[in-house]
Order: C-alpha cells, then sequence, then structure tokens
C-alpha cells in the first residue's frame, strides 16, 4: 500500500508530500492509516506481489475530514462594557487547521464564518462564565425571531466574515444592527443572557462548528 499527499485546503502543508509504502501479510485485510493532516487528498495505490511479481495497481484518492477551528482562550475576557440594552465583549479570530480558504493569513485558513449566539435566561441581569474546555455548539441557525417563533433558547445575534475579524475586536451585543442577514437585537435589561462565539467551516460538504467557551 502506497499513499501520497497531492492537494490540502491548509496552506501550511506542503504538497506534493512524500511518497510512503506499508507491506502487509496475506491474511491481513484492512490498514489503518495514521498521522494524515486534516482537510488533504491523499493518493492511495494498493497492488499485490507474488513469487513471479506484482500485479496490477488499484488506485483510489482518499480526503480527510477538516479540524475544528481553534480558539485561542487561555483566559476568557469579562465584557468590556454594559448598557441597559447592550454587552460589548471582546472577539478574537480563530485558527482553521485545514478549514476552507476564506481568508488566510500567513500560516492558517480561517473558519467560513464566526457567529455571536446569544442565549436567553429569566431573571435579572448578572454575567456568569463557565470553566474553560466546555465544549458546545450551536449548528440551527435561529434568528432572533425564529427563536421567538419556535421557543428556542438560542439565536443568532450576528454572523461575521473571517476577513471582518483579522484581529482581536469588540463587539457590541444589542446594538440593533443587522449582520448577514440576523438582526443584533437589543437586549432585556429583565433577563440573564449568556453570549457565544463560535466558528464554522465547511469543506466539500464537510461542516464543522466549534467555540472556546
Amino acid at each position: 500500500i502506497s499513499y501520497q499527499s497531492t492537494e490540502s485546503s491548509d496552506p501550511g502543508i506542503n504538497v506534493p508530500g512524500p511518497r510512503r509504502t506499508v507491506s502487509k501479510l496475506r491474511n491481513e485485510t484492512y490498514h489503518m492509516f495514521s498521522g494524515l493532516h486534516p482537510g488533504t487528498t491523499y493518493l492511495v495505490s494498493v497492488r499485490a506481489r507474488t513469487a513471479k511479481g506484482f500485479g496490477q495497481t488499484a488506485l483510489t484518492e482518499i480526503t480527510t475530514n477538516i479540524s475544528a477551528p481553534v480558539f485561542d482562550y487561555e483566559d476568557i475576557p469579562s465584557p468590556l462594557s454594559e448598557s441597559e440594552s447592550t454587552i460589548t465583549v471582546l472577539l478574537r479570530p480563530a485558527l482553521g487547521r485545514g478549514a476552507p480558504v476564506r481568508g488566510i493569513d500567513l500560516l492558517f485558513i480561517s473558519p467560513s464564518a464566526y457567529q455571536v449566539v446569544v442565549v436567553e435566561e429569566d431573571g435579572s441581569r448578572r454575567v456568569r462564565r463557565r470553566e474553560l474546555g466546555t465544549v458546545d455548539c450551536f449548528p440551527t441557525a435561529n434568528s432572533h425571531s425564529e427563536a421567538q417563533v419556535k421557543g428556542a433558547p438560542h439565536y443568532y445575534t450576528a454572523e461575521l466574515a473571517p476577513s471582518s475579524l483579522p484581529e482581536a475586536t469588540p463587539f457590541t451585543v444589542g446594538d440593533n444592527h443587522t449582520y448577514n442577514g440576523y438582526w443584533n437585537s437589543p437586549l432585556d435589561p429583565t433577563k440573564n443572557y449568556l453570549i457565544y462565539f463560535q466558528a464554522s467551516s465547511n469543506f466539500k460538504g464537510v461542516g464543522i462548528v466549534t467555540m472556546p467557551v
């Protein structure tokens, strides 16, 4: 079995890569590849050998799934400011790790899009923070009005292009503006709010979403 990377969505991976070969015994019917790169296409060839030599080669291409974008949030910053109807938070860009090409820096590919997600809770407003390492995501893209109709606890208050977030940038939740079709509705001072920031990627029909906390 021989395999070689031929294409990758991550510019940090050199393609074509080195060609590697694995030999299997005649009673071994499968092989588990390890150490492959995410979002990368490999050309795999298989051929059998007997005492008379090698037979015909079978070729196929296999593409690995992309990896979830990575956020560099060693510490979660407190809100920068608050008013009765707004909360201003600091948004930091994510690293793509084999995500699709939408905006490229020197080393990594950016995610396809960012979403600012608001979760409503009843009661007077107070700031709540979650421990690092909690993995949550909201793949259902509810707008504010859709969340009200469905009775959903969360809604997308904004969707941002990677190019709009080249570095850590303040964002005001509840500023009454519209971001890529999502209304950033003013907040209700009688409710608690959990604010999430997530990155989503999509490559060759494979989608993945991640968020820091």
